[in-house]
């Protein structure tokens, strides 16, 4: 457990090492009202008294259930930031956009980064997306992934409940991870009974609703996040004068309260080898957090979706200093990276040069650090700008 408080509180460091972090915590907090303490007391005395096993207490007595003090990372530095620290403990967040934009590779992600804290984690795929031979790649331990494929919501709300009922009685304190892949994929019971012609309008989000508002306090209770993966659809009955049609998601708007972040994807743009002369590696997916309780919303972190590895947090590195100038092309397929002399390498040797060089590693992180950090800047002055 020590192991995992140091991960997350590294991740959480690092964030608040943010300008637009640290610019906050710099305000001056307003003086504290004087409260009558001894009517609280006796207010709670009655309540336990009247209500046998109430869950009441000052919020000065300790950490309250809804408090985040520990994060599953992302595996992207830059979507740690944007989070808030990752994927929060005790909350659900939902990942939403079109086909083939990095979800269910971003929520694969996240059970790697699950197993590496210790955790355990429940994978509901009604998309039949899970790839055991990518998950290898990953790092996935296939004996701590217990994996399910439902036939239809209700189903897969049975396993949620039974998941949550076992790891409440073990009284384990590591982190749990359930996936749902995908809300857009679901189906209620009575749509799997009836037949194709028959009028099933709104039934996955009556299915949705009424479960995601018992998921908030059982989730925190147990030490679990559960993240949704959603599909965007067009919008019935909204136009737009300018500009693409509007798009929303499945699963009724239950989802998207229960939801403490809400994510969307995007793809920004196909990488190519050699250049824009060589067949696709893979995509640059653009993610943006169109909801965050946590911290600060509307944000943006892009990382790279390679079609041979999967997500990759090293080539993620890669593409966004190149972008922005901090890696120079030399010439015959090879790049050389600002404020290190002699660092001379290929995109192939990018890895490998980051896992066996500590020095190069260092340099390049504080490079993509320092720039997610000038992008937060950024944002805030065209904020006070406008």
């Amino acid at each position: 457990m020590a192991g995992l408080k140091k991960k997350l509180l590294t991740n959480r460091s690092t964030l608040a090492a943010s300008p637009s972090a640290s610019a906050s915590s710099a305000a001056a907090k307003p003086a504290l009202p004087t409260v009558n303490k001894k009517l609280a007391d006796q207010v709670i005395a009655a309540i336990r008294k009247k209500v046998k096993g109430a869950d009441v207490q000052l919020a000065s007595d300790g950490p309250i259930m809804s408090s985040v003090t520990e994060w599953i990372p992302t595996g992207f530095v830059g979507l740690d930031l944007i989070l808030g620290g990752g994927w929060p403990i005790g909350r659900a967040s939902e990942v939403a956009g079109e086909e083939g934009c990095g979800k269910s590779a971003l929520a694969q992600m996240a059970c790697v980064q699950c197993q590496r804290l210790g955790g355990f984690v429940v994978y509901l795929d009604f998309e039949h997306a899970l790839d055991p031979g990518k998950m290898a790649g990953l790092g996935l331990n296939p004996d701590g992934l217990l994996y399910h494929s439902p036939d239809y919501i209700e189903q897969a709300w049975d396993v949620v409940w039974a998941t949550l009922d076992q790891i409440e009685a073990s009284k384990t304190t590591a982190p749990t991870l359930i996936v749902w892949d995908s809300v857009g994929g679901s189906l209620a019971k009575s749509q799997l009974d009836s037949s194709a012609e028959d009028a099933h309008v709104g039934a996955v989000a009556r299915a949705m609703t009424p479960q995601c508002a018992r998921l908030f306090k059982r989730i925190a209770r147990v030490h679990a996040h559960m993240l949704f993966v959603n599909q965007e659809r067009a919008a019935i009955g909204k136009f737009a004068r300018f500009g693409p049609p509007p798009k929303s998601t499945t699963g009724g708007a239950g989802l998207k309260y229960a939801a403490s972040i809400r994510l969307r994807c995007s793809r920004v743009m196909t990488l190519k080898a050699g250049g824009n002369t060589g067949p696709a590696t893979g995509y640059l997916i653009r993610t943006s957090t169109d909801k965050n309780r946590l911290v600060p919303p509307h944000r943006k972190a892009t990382w790279v979706l390679d079609f041979t590895e999967g997500p990759s947090e090293d080539l993620t590195i890669f593409e966004a200093l190149k972008d922005a100038a901090k890696i120079v092309a030399t010439g015959g397929g090879q790049y050389t990276i600002r404020g290190l002399k002699g660092a001379v390498f290929t995109r192939q040797g990018w890895s490998d040069r980051l896992r066996t060089d500590d020095g190069f590693r260092n340099h390049a992180h504080a490079l993509y650090v320092a720039l997610i950090r000038d992008g937060f800047t950024k944002a805030a002055e065209i904020v006070e700008t406008d």
